[in-house]
């Protein structure tokens, strides 16, 4: 419900706009934007690209996208990103039918293509993302999202775009839908391609080009920038013995990344999550769009009262236990698994960490208190400007804990013992955040926010229960 009421606000905000910051721009994403935590080794981000049904009209996505959404729902990444052709033909029903598909997944950042597109870019500009900004959301990393369904007399807004959006100190991560490198005659304009190859060489920052519109996967390495076309989650494949599929970056602060393209449909596995009781089970049967069994990255959060502890952990196939222990003032966490994974909790001082390429155990501190916040930040591009909404929240929290264990101990005879430990931790803590903005708006943000959330819940609320 919270995140519901975060997008009613944000698309609340673009109706107190003017009409024609309206027409190049829109606030809404399909998602909430959770900063995802700094300081940790490697960040898993799922991407996708033509989700639409082969039936153009319809509002029913394809099998193997409702696939792709269970996996990414189990797996629980820090974002996911789409490369376009989300719906089949932009109509508004369609639009609203993509948003609820992704409902309560964190950060879904997507771009649009042509088959989202109508006129002026239509329901997508006003109701999904800007056709052109950038997510800084990753560490040392730096997602740029633009449009390829432009007219080359808006080639100037996207030639200062890429000049602001490229000119950081952040490797880049370039999301748009027709491709510019493999060539497989579905390719994006040769104007837009050979200003695209020119800011690359001019900025020497971008690692990895995310591609769609043609229905299948390929790549290839064109000096140093890695371009991959990620076009099959469901649209009419058109790579002859190619797979439905979809991907996972893992990056790293550093700039190091891997790509694990995982398949979908008959056959390909499924990626679980479940207690049991022994602890956390991983199941993984996933396969890669080559036949052979493949490593998932998959976020958990563990079952700890009053701390939001997570384990991350690079699944290898076939199950994987996570078994929490509490000792004394440690958290301890062991699996069975000899794989790659950290586990981590954020406090106001920021994170804490332990990571491991192989051993089966990890353990943390157990923090003191409690009481830190949790803001939501959305940071979205207007073309050419940023704008950063920050909405204050206070949170207080009281609980009691009651922890009893019960231990076995062996010596010539076995001697049942039991402790029991009893603890209060009442934790208060008020966060108030302030608001900045940058960029063409003149209104007074404070004003327009306060005022835009309440046309907007009554806005929003007749419009949704009109169109569906």
């Amino acid at each position: 419900m919270r995140r519901w009421r975060a997008l009613i606000a944000l698309v609340s905000l673009t109706l107190v706009l003017t009409a024609s910051s309206l027409a190049q721009w829109s606030a809404a994403y399909p998602g909430v934007y959770v900063p995802p935590p700094k300081g940790l080794p490697w960040y898993p981000i799922a991407v996708f690209g033509d989700n639409r049904p082969e039936d153009v009209s319809s509002t029913k996505f394809p099998t193997v996208y409702y696939q792709l959404l269970r996996e990414v729902r189990a797996a629980d990444p820090f974002a996911l990103i789409g490369t376009g052709d989300h719906t089949g033909s932009g109509r508004l029903d369609q639009i609203i039918a993509f948003l609820d598909s992704v409902t309560g997944i964190e950060n879904v950042l997507v771009i649009e293509g042509n088959h989202d597109v109508g006129k002026d870019h239509g329901y997508w500009l006003e109701w999904v993302s800007p056709i052109m900004y950038f997510w800084d959301g990753v560490p040392g990393w730096r997602f740029v999202f633009f449009s390829t369904e432009i007219t080359s007399t808006e080639y100037s807004h996207l030639s200062s775009f890429l000049d602001k959006a490229l000119n950081t100190t952040r490797n880049v991560v370039l999301v748009y839908h027709r491709p510019a490198y493999p060539d497989v005659n579905y390719n994006m304009e040769a104007g837009m391609k050979s200003m695209l190859i020119k800011k690359l060489e001019k900025y020497g920052n971008v690692k990895i080009a995310l591609q769609g519109h043609w229905h299948g996967f390929a790549e290839e390495l064109v000096n140093g920038v890695l371009f991959v076309i990620t076009g099959g989650a469901g649209a009419p494949l058109y790579q002859s013995g190619g797979r439905n599929h979809y991907l996972y970056l893992l990056l790293k602060p550093s700039g190091e990344y891997e790509i694990i393209p995982v398949a979908l449909g008959p056959g390909s596995g499924e990626i679980s999550v479940a207690e049991g009781d022994d602890g956390t089970l991983i199941r993984n049967s996933k396969i890669s769009i080559n036949g052979s069994p493949i490593e998932i990255p998959v976020r958990i959060k563990l079952p700890i009262k009053g701390v939001d502890a997570y384990a991350v952990v690079l699944a290898p196939s076939g199950t994987t236990l996570l078994r929490t222990v509490i000792a004394g003032d440690k958290l301890i966490i062991r699996t069975n698994a000899s794989t790659k994974w950290y586990i981590y909790y954020e406090t106001p001082n920021g994170v804490i960490l332990n990571s491991s390429d192989g051993g089966n155990e990890l353990s943390l501190p157990i923090p003191a208190s409690t009481g830190y916040n949790t803001v939501t930040v959305t940071t979205y591009e207007l073309l050419q400007e940023t704008v950063t909404i920050t909405l204050p929240r206070t949170t207080t929290k009281t609980e009691s804990t009651t922890i009893t264990e019960t231990i076995v101990t062996t010596a010539t005879k076995t001697v049942p013992l039991t402790i029991t430990r009893t603890s209060t931790v009442t934790t208060t803590q008020t966060s108030i955040e302030t608001t900045t903005s940058e960029g063409p708006p003149t209104t007074n943000v404070a004003i327009a926010v306060v005022a835009g959330i309440i046309g907007g819940l009554i806005t929003y609320s007749f419009t949704r229960r009109k169109q569906t």
